[in-house]
């Protein structure tokens, strides 16, 4: 498969027919292949590796978790372990990027009104696509030309990135399969190629390249002028070798993004057959989303989650996290009482109308800090990412 050399000015390159890469070590014919230890047995091994580090804090370690990083590293318990500590340390290096980190609102925001993370999300920054691809493996979707630059900056997209990623990775078939990105430059001013600058992009790789439990599969850049080309050329000496060779830089030709991905599941923005892109039905499944790690706390913290305010728009939430999935009737019944203020439904299609932004009224949902630590958002007395606590042990270290 023929790919992009990142050197400013890109040249375009025709690609290959679609194929799909060997992507799960559990799904794989066992001729001629090593067989996988058991997962239980590496989880073990992993976790026993974590007092080597006593200089990281390992804010989470349950086996789900730890399954994550094995997966992504295709059950090679070392690599796992690096990555497993480059993704902490990532988090203490940079804990003004994650403290107050949530879909309720993000570092810097007032606290009134639409917050910059939720104006990003409500905006399609990023999106996900309704349906896989044949491999499996969800589509994230930004259209640059939706960036609203004067309520939000470059690195709020960027966290709201970290949040839709943080949410996929709960699903154990993404942990196998990965993701694809495309990324589509239409319409983006060249003043504000400012934004994108060598500290910015190198803190956003550093994020996604080492530091994150999920591969990448093919990164599509579209639409891209000369001097969007020639900003991201900065980002050339932080790029490792397997990432470069999964950029895929298509200029104008959209044929070459339907070699790699199907058309009829892209929307008509990208070329593709499925209708109008709905920015807003990934946006309100990521308002409504109510971590796994919070599901699973004890009573009391499920008490105390279900105090959070209801939303005036609420979407019927989608089939990994739905009503009926969760087991506990204290956490269902919050969540009927929360969904009688409906104004709509909105469910994971792109048929789905446009919800009314400017009438659009969110709730806080639960706190990134459930997501990577098993925390309830009243625990947090910082109401973000990272509690009080927390931040005491990272200091620590």
């Amino acid at each position: 498969m023929d790919v992009c050399e990142l050197n400013p000015p890109w040249t375009q390159h025709m690609t290959s027919s679609y194929t799909c890469e060997e992507l799960s070590l559990e799904n794989r014919s066992r001729e001629n292949v090593t067989p996988l230890p058991d997962k239980t047995h590496a989880i073990q091994q992993l976790h026993a590796l974590l007092p080597t580090r006593p200089d990281v804090a390992f804010l989470r370690t349950d086996h789900p978790f730890l399954l994550r990083f094995l997966r992504a590293k295709k059950f090679r318990v070392g690599d796992a372990f690096i990555l497993l500590c480059h993704y902490f340390e990532y988090r203490q290096r940079h804990r003004e990027l994650f403290r107050g980190l949530n879909v309720g609102g993000g570092v810097g925001d007032s606290g009134s009104g639409e917050t910059g993370i939720q104006s990003a999300l409500l905006d399609g920054l990023p999106g996900v696509l309704a349906e896989r691809d044949p491999c499996g493996r969800p589509i994230i979707v930004l259209l640059a030309s939706n960036w609203d630059h004067s309520r939000y900056d470059v690195r709020t997209v960027y966290q709201a990135v970290l949040l839709t990623l943080e949410r996929l990775v709960e699903d154990e078939a993404v942990q196998a399969a990965g993701v694809v990105a495309i990324l589509d430059w239409s319409n983006f001013p060249a003043r504000l190629t400012t934004s994108l600058t060598p500290k910015l992009l190198r803190l956003m790789l550093d994020g996604l390249q080492d530091a994150f439990p999920l591969r990448l599969g093919a990164l599509h850049m579209v639409n891209q002028p000369w001097y969007v080309e020639a900003a991201l050329g900065l980002a050339r000496p932080f790029l490792k070798d397997k990432l470069r060779s999964r950029i895929h830089a298509h200029g104008n030709n959209l044929a070459t993004l339907h070699n790699q991905v199907p058309p009829r599941l892209l929307p008509a923005e990208l070329g593709g057959e499925g209708g109008e892109y709905h920015a807003h039905t990934w946006a309100a499944t990521m308002l409504n989303y109510i971590p796994k790690q919070t599901q699973q706390t004890d009573d009391s913290a499920v008490h105390n989650s279900s105090c959070t305010k209801p939303t005036k728009v609420q979407t019927s939430i989608d089939k990994s996290v739905s009503l009926s999935s969760l087991k506990s009737p204290n956490e269902t019944s919050s969540l009927n009482e929360s969904t009688t203020t409906a104004n709509t439904t909105i469910t994971a299609s792109q048929s789905t109308p446009l919800v009314n932004k400017m009438t659009t009224t969110t709730r806080t949902s639960a706190s990134f800090a459930s997501m990577l630590f098993g925390n309830s958002d009243s625990d947090n007395t910082t109401n973000g990412n990272i509690s009080e606590g927390e931040d005491v042990a990272l200091k620590a270290h």
